[in-house]
């Protein structure tokens, strides 16, 4: 019933934290745990240049370092390493790197990526992740993901959507009469948001669905079987 909690990891390993019942719809996030760090990261930035992804980052240390495995993720939860630098080895001042994702797609809007140092043992380090707008992406897209429709009741709808900068999405939800039936705000953060909308006090029918964010709006029909 709080707005907020603590909660300290002792044990290295990785851990998935979510809420229920919404853990079974992907909601949920990731928490990576190392021993004694290989690696101190310092500054991480990640810049468009000439429709490519420069990322530049620095170490203030390194114990015994292998390489760093450079990774990237559409959503912002499932990496993938799409390329590796050499690192320092052992070091006590600060050095910098980089390196530029040339393979951008022409899907996602909001790309992620971050730094894993690798040691000779094969202990990670990670940095913090950064967003990247893609500005190869010509359509400007609300509502990336709707699904399913049609649905069953009782059931909920997840969806997918972008947003430049935080704040609320309003939603609205029209029977084929024009009558406003359920109206909602989702929270969203900057970059690729996923909610959720209940449709178990709604008839079966069609439905139009406004959605409503900084300025951009959308429709989308859904069918209630």
């Amino acid at each position: 019933s709080s707005t907020s909690f603590s909660y300290t990891v002792t044990t290295v390993g990785n851990y998935t934290y979510g809420c229920i019942p919404h853990f079974a719809f992907g909601m949920q996030g990731n928490i990576k745990v190392s021993g004694v760090l290989p690696v101190k990261f310092g500054t991480f930035l990640v810049m468009s240049v000439s429709s490519k992804a420069l990322l530049q980052w620095e170490t203030f240390s390194e114990e015994s370092t292998d390489y760093f495995s450079i990774r990237k993720s559409a959503d912002g939860t499932n990496f993938y390493e799409i390329g590796r630098l050499n690192a320092a080895g052992n070091s006590t001042l600060k050095r910098s790197y980089q390196f530029t994702d040339t393979d951008l797609g022409s899907f996602s809007k909001y790309l992620y990526y971050e730094i894993v140092s690798v040691d000779i043992d094969k202990r990670e380090s990670f940095s913090v992740i950064k967003t990247f707008r893609n500005s190869n992406i010509s359509k400007d897209a609300l509502i990336v993901a709707l699904s399913p429709n049609p649905i069953s009741r009782p059931g909920q709808m997840q969806l997918k959507f972008n947003a430049d900068k935080a704040g609320e999405m309003d939603v609205s939800v029209y029977n084929n009469s024009g009558q406003l039936v359920l109206r909602t705000g989702m929270a969203a953060f900057y970059g690729l948001n996923s909610g959720h909308l209940y449709v178990c006090d709604l008839n079966k029918g069609t439905y139009n669905i406004i959605f409503r964010l900084a300025g951009k709006k959308e429709v989308k029909k859904v069918v209630v079987l």
